[in-house]
């Protein structure tokens, strides 16, 4: 038994088929379009203050970004967030030390946590935060890496050059050294 294929069922299967197709893949990118925000998970970017940053007043204005969280918690009270995704919240500061928790938990549990620490400074009291020459010190230890890291970049560019290895042990009779 012979079955007649017309060319009006051609056309019919390949237009389920290719709608079948767009369905299916529509249906795909939808899924993995919703998907995102558990995929990617939440997301906290702090704007201030700076880990360790030394604060002269009694508050602290803590401020930041946040993306695909439903609850803000500072220090364990709740924030409200803006429609836009930012937060800002003044905070007291108590004592010399002041440790700040931020954390975002998105709708599906998922959490993103922050931690820093500030230092309250007194104005009026007589030490000084940060000691000046502990700071000296800190820049020159960054311009001897800097210049040891510059020293490198130069050696390994000889060393690429000349086709040796300068690190190694130099040879008993520099004359017979060939280039």
């Amino acid at each position: 038994m012979k079955m007649n294929v017309t060319p009006r069922d051609k056309v019919l299967f390949w237009s389920k088929f290719l709608a079948s197709i767009l369905i299916v893949g529509f249906l795909g990118w939808y899924g993995a379009f919703q998907a995102r925000a558990l995929i990617f998970g939440p997301s906290l970017v702090l704007e201030s203050p700076i880990d360790w940053q030394v604060l002269p007043g009694a508050t602290v204005e803590v401020s930041g970004q946040v993306a695909n969280i439903a609850s803000l918690y500072i220090n364990g009270r709740s924030i409200n967030i803006t429609q836009d995704g930012e937060f800002r919240e003044k905070l007291p500061l108590s004592g010399r030390y002041n440790i700040i928790e931020i954390e975002g938990v998105d709708r599906f549990g998922n959490n993103e946590k922050e931690t820093l620490t500030v230092v309250h400074h007194d104005p009026n009291s007589f030490d000084i935060i940060p000691n000046e020459r502990i700071v000296s010190l800190l820049d020159e230890q960054d311009e001897r890496k800097e210049e040891l890291s510059q020293k490198n970049l130069e050696i390994e560019f000889l060393e690429d050059m000349l086709d040796v290895d300068i690190t190694e042990q130099p040879p008993e009779n520099l004359e017979t050294l060939e280039f």
